[in-house]
């Protein structure tokens, strides 16, 4: 489960990478990944110090 979360990881953060600011659903939809498994990776890459998190509504706005 861990290689899981490292790989999803390093997706989301190319993606985010790629278009600067999204938002939680668009890296779901574009990246078909479940819920969980975002959630998990996105904490991963704040802890880390790679992504920002902003709430945003019922949304999280994602950015470098």
């Amino acid at each position: 489960m861990n290689d899981t979360v490292k790989e999803t990881a390093a997706q989301i953060l190319a993606y985010v990478q790629s278009n600067k600011s999204v938002t939680a659903w668009q890296i779901k939809v574009a990246l078909r990944i479940k819920s969980s498994l975002l959630y998990l990776s996105l904490g991963v890459l704040v802890a880390e110090g790679k992504i920002k998190l902003e709430e945003s509504g019922t949304d999280y706005t994602i950015s470098l």
